[in-house]
Formats: structure tokens, C-alpha cells, sequence
């Protein structure tokens, strides 16, 4: 279908508002159209259109724009409806105090994983994930996660529609092979990669065991490999007593009691995880019954 007009001002006005939040600084017209190659008689308008309804702000001294207040505040009414009295949140923030390493939460959209949610790292990293963006469901230990809990057959589905939609060969798996990476997903109970979708990095995920407006979602932790990989297990031990957590009354702060810190000798003990169920996808049902009572 043919872009219009309109969709396309419409993709061009988003588009400018992301490039606000990569760059949070103040930007000319000539950073604007530089960055995004837009046209300057049309990028003209549209910013002088978008000052006028309160979204952004210009400095006539510096000619330069900022988004206002107001464009926060559009959205501020979603993260509230997503995660509720914030407790998602606050499991968020431990994990991040505790590892320093970036934490996610995310959705399946269509054959993509989409991050809700990202506390960035306390270090700096040679890739950026913002909130909002989206790859496939196949790229990604969090796609993966979400994956490994739904029917094979609905698996095999989705896999086959995201090998379709991939914009470049390598982002195409193969499907039996794929399939077993799901078998393993499941026998582990959470998901662990490995570059990928970025070279040098690594990600742990697990299932949240309560949904976001009756989604599905997975929580995660990435970084670079050679600070996630020597610490796997004690990462995996935290998520998974995370998930415990989320849906019990118990303290946030006991999450990190028996966990070790970087740079520190991990005290991995198998029976650290005995209150958290192993194999996730054996439990689900019981999961929800628990949190249907708390």
C-alpha cells in the first residue's frame, strides 16, 4: 500500500521525537534534516507546527529546538497503566542496583519482542537500546523466552512469518534447528545468548509470572559478554528469585541476600533457587493461581 502524505508526516513527526530522546540535547533545523535526510521546506513546517502545539520549543537565539513538558507527559500515563503501583518496577531497579548491568522488560508485538521498559547500564556499552524498539521474536533471548511458552505449532507459525519479514539474510533461522533452541528454553527455564543481536553482548531472560494488560512479558539483563558469561549462574539466580518476588509480599530488598556481586566470588548454591520453580513452562498455571491470591 502507498504511503501517503499524511502517514508519511505522520512517521516524520515520531521519528523527530525519537531523535530527541537519543540525542537530549537541543538541535537545529540543519541537525534535524542532516540526521533524519528530510526535505527542509517540509521539516520547516512540521517543526513550526509542532511548537505551536506545545510539543516542542524553539530558542530563537540558538535556533534550536527541545521538546516541552507536555510531550513527557503524554505518555507518562502508560508506564502507571503498564505496571501498576510500580512493584515490576521497583524488582527493576534492585537488579539494576545490584549487577549495574542494563534490565528490560518486553512484549511480543506481532513477530517482534518490544521493550517496555529499559533501566540503561551503569556503564557505557558500544550499542544502545531504547525503549519502544523492536526486533524479531528469532534475535533475541527475550523473543525466545516469550516464545518457549507458547505452543509448537504456534511457535513454527510465528518463526516461519518472522524469517518473512527479516530485512537481511542472516536475520533468518533455520526452523528445526531453531526449534531445539526453544526445546532448550524450556528445560533451563529462562533464555541465554550470545551476540545476538549485537556483537559481544549477552542477555539473560525469564517469563515475568504476571502479564502487563494481559500480555506476556519477559525481564532481562544484557551487557557484554565477557562481564555476563563468568556470572550466568548467579544472574540466573537472581532473575529467577525475582520472579518469586513479584508474587509474594516479601521485601524488594532481600533479592540480592544471596547473590553475588561483580568483581566478587560467586556463591552458587543449587539449592539457591529451590522457592522459585526451575522448569517455568511446568507451572504456569500454579504461577497464576499464586498471584490471583496475593
Amino acid at each position: 500500500m502507498a504511503v501517503t502524505a499524511a502517514v508519511k508526516s505522520a512517521i516524520r513527526v515520531i521519528e523527530i521525537f525519537e531523535f530527541f530522546e537519543s540525542s537530549r540535547e537541543p538541535r537545529s533545523l540543519k541537525e534535524i534534516i542532516s540526521h533524519l535526510q528530510y526535505p527542509q521546506s517540509s521539516s520547516t513546517v512540521l517543526l513550526k507546527n509542532l511548537v505551536s502545539l506545545g510539543y516542542l520549543s524553539y530558542d530563537c537565539q540558538l535556533r534550536k529546538y527541545f521538546p516541552t513538558p507536555r510531550l513527557g507527559r503524554l505518555g507518562d500515563w502508560v508506564s502507571e497503566s503498564l505496571f501498576g503501583e510500580g512493584r515490576i518496577l521497583s524488582v527493576m531497579n534492585e537488579i539494576h542496583r545490584l549487577t549495574g548491568e542494563l534490565v528490560g522488560v518486553g512484549i511480543q508485538n506481532d513477530v517482534n519482542l518490544q521493550y517496555l521498559k529499559i533501566i540503561q547500564p551503569k556503564h557505557s556499552l558500544p550499542y544502545f537500546v531504547p525503549e519502544g524498539n523492536m526486533r524479531l521474536l528469532t534475535q533475541s533471548a527475550g523473543g525466545w523466552m516469550l516464545l518457549a511458552a507458547q505452543p509448537l505449532r504456534k511457535v513454527d507459525y510465528t518463526v516461519r512469518r518472522a524469517n518473512l519479514t527479516a530485512e537481511h539474510p542472516e536475520e533468518r533461522v533455520q526452523v528445526d534447528q531453531f526449534m531445539e533452541r526453544i526445546a532448550e528454553v524450556k528445560r533451563n527455564g529462562y533464555a541465554y545468548s550470545e551476540n545476538v543481536p549485537f556483537a559481544d553482548s549477552a542477555t539473560l531472560c525469564v517469563p515475568l509470572p504476571i502479564t502487563l494488560k494481559g500480555q506476556s512479558a519477559t525481564l532481562g539483563i544484557g551487557g557484554l559478554t565477557d562481564q555476563i558469561r563468568p556470572r550466568k549462574k548467579e544472574l540466573a539466580e537472581l532473575l529467577l528469585r525475582a520472579m518469586q518476588l513479584l508474587i509474594t509480599d516479601r521485601p524488594i530488598e532481600e533479592l540480592g541476600k544471596e547473590v553475588a556481586m561483580p568483581n566478587s566470588t560467586p556463591n552458587w548454591r543449587s539449592d539457591c533457587i529451590s522457592p522459585v520453580r526451575r522448569n517455568w513452562f511446568d507451572s504456569l498455571g500454579q504461577i497464576e493461581e499464586d498471584v490471583a491470591h496475593h
